[in-house]
């Protein structure tokens, strides 16, 4: 939920109020890649996605960014499923989604990322999710030069029992939604 009072936007989410004067953009997708193991299903497959961040945020303060996908889930569970807990990671390689692959372009199998810069959603499994992911401080990162903006990689715990099918790219494909305000 979002409120507008007095040129100030608060952010609502999960009963955290997030307060910026500024701005807002949304910024669509540019590029979506599926990796997927070689000899598996796609249940341990990953996606790649990638934006390109509009000029008006250079040396802006990222006050929220998150990244709003809906994607398809299965499990092989039957009866009590775990939570589904889906992950974000910034890429730390560039990449080409006509070419790369699980072990194509990567230093490491399956994408080169920052293991400490995660993003987690955290939900009920159904077959489709809407999934929210907090990019805030991977994008201040992006905007400030401080790292490539190479975009995110959204995997699976290999624990967690569910399997992302498909990334939805034609009704609702992933955005990254940006709440800024000028200067730092």
């Amino acid at each position: 939920m979002i409120l507008r009072l007095i040129g100030l936007t608060a952010l609502v989410i999960l009963g955290v109020t997030i307060c910026a004067q500024g701005a807002r953009t949304t910024v669509d997708v540019a590029e979506v890649a599926v990796l997927t193991p070689p000899g598996e299903l796609d249940e341990m497959a990953r996606y790649l996605i990638s934006f390109e961040i509009p000029e008006v945020l250079d040396g802006v303060t990222i006050d929220f960014a998150r990244v709003r996908m809906r994607a398809e889930v299965t499990s092989p569970e039957v009866g009590s499923l775990p939570p589904l807990v889906i992950e974000a990671y910034p890429v730390t390689t560039a990449w080409e989604a006509e070419s790369v692959g699980w072990s194509t372009d990567w230093e490491t199998a399956g994408g080169d990322f920052d293991e400490h810069g995660c993003a987690t959603y955290v939900g009920d499994a159904s077959q489709m999710v809407s999934v929210s992911l907090d990019l805030t401080h991977v994008v201040q990162r992006w905007v400030s030069d401080e790292t490539e903006n190479y975009g995110v990689i959204i995997l699976l715990p290999a624990a967690c029992g569910h399997a992302i099918t498909t990334v939805d790219q034609q009704f609702n494909p992933p955005v990254l939604e940006v709440y800024y305000s000028a200067g730092r």
